[in-house]
């Protein structure tokens, strides 16, 4: 039936699983990035062998769209694609809906990684890169959609991944389209958004459960608090510096300022290091503030309205240092 499939007794003719498994090793053994290899991996690592994990399907998965002029393809072209095919099994397997082509998931990798540097563009673009250092592309274009799935290059991704499909209805699901919160790499959203898995300054500070969100919240909602202690003390520390009316011993003149002004000393170290670790701790803020989640948005908002509700006060108040004064 491989060589003469229109033949009327091969309507029930169905390919060996055996033959089919070892076209597919043929396949990947040349080309072991293609999506075809990633598919036949993940089954065999969930152990499964029905449905689009069938070794004939996962062929048809190559040798329909993709590679049929392959040597790992020959079978099955002329079982299948030859004109007058009467073989059943050809006709009713289950393939993965719209799962792109080798070359096609590579473009769309380095379409990606160009617009967006992300995790998992390392090996794919820039100098010396190719599909081969790109790795396992239908896991890396993945990945990379699942991360930002509303960039333009992720259509394909999300036709693949549609609940109507094989794939979205079989145990894979959860390796290419929808990830468990345990392994999910965050979703960059430029939005207020809610929901609890973010990359919070690091790339190792993703909460995952809702009791590292919550734990995040009051990480932030007290560094925010310390934000508004660290100006307040730095408020005071100025008005104690300010030279008194009629200590000119600190003053210096200046003829090109045109005036008189303190002298350098130990203060202006303590003022720099002061300046610099508030300006830090306000662009830390503000990018978490960027990650546009609403629940630590307003951690954040919650932190420095407590903080300036218990130490604001202290920066406008000038304390009497004698009775007389």
């Amino acid at each position: 039936c491989v060589t003469d499939p229109a033949a009327p007794e091969c309507a029930n003719y169905v390919y060996p699983a055996a033959n089919a498994t070892a076209d597919i090793k043929n396949l990947c053994t040349m080309m072991s990035y293609m999506p075809v290899c990633t598919v036949q991996a993940s089954c065999d690592s969930a152990k499964l062998s029905t449905g689009i994990c069938q070794p004939f399907s996962i062929l048809a998965d190559s040798c329909t769209h993709d590679m049929p002029g392959m040597g790992g393809c020959k079978n099955f072209v002329s079982l299948c694609n030859t004109t007058g095919s009467v073989v059943n099994q050809c006709k009713d397997v289950d393939m993965i809906d719209n799962l792109p082509t080798t070359m096609a998931t590579y473009g769309l990798i380095k379409d990606i990684c160009t617009e967006m540097a992300m995790d998992g563009c390392e090996n794919c673009v820039g100098t010396g890169k190719t599909m081969k250092t790109c790795g396992d592309l239908l896991t890396v274009y993945s990945d990379l959609c699942m991360q930002m799935p509303d960039m333009s290059q992720c259509k394909a991704w999300q036709s693949m991944c549609l609940s109507t499909g094989n794939l979205a209805q079989s145990d894979l699901n959860g390796v290419f389209c929808e990830k468990s919160n345990s392994n999910a790499s965050p979703i960059m959203k430029m939005f207020f958004h809610t929901g609890i898995i973010e990359y919070v300054l690091f790339k190792s500070w993703v909460p995952r459960t809702n009791g590292q969100f919550a734990g995040t919240w009051f990480a932030i909602f007290f560094f925010a608090i310390l934000f508004e202690i660290e100006k307040t003390a730095r408020a005071i520390l100025e008005k104690k510096w300010q030279p008194k009316k009629d200590d000119n011993a600190l003053l210096i003149n200046s003829a090109f300022l045109g005036g008189s002004y303190p002298s350098f000393s130990y203060r202006d170290i303590i003022r720099g290091c002061l300046h610099g670790l508030e300006l830090t701790c306000s662009y830390l803020l503000m990018l978490i503030c960027m990650l546009f989640n609403v629940a630590l948005f307003f951690a954040v908002i919650a932190g420095v309205i407590v903080g300036n509700i218990l130490v604001g006060r202290y920066r406008n108040y000038s304390p009497r240092v004698t009775c007389c004064e």
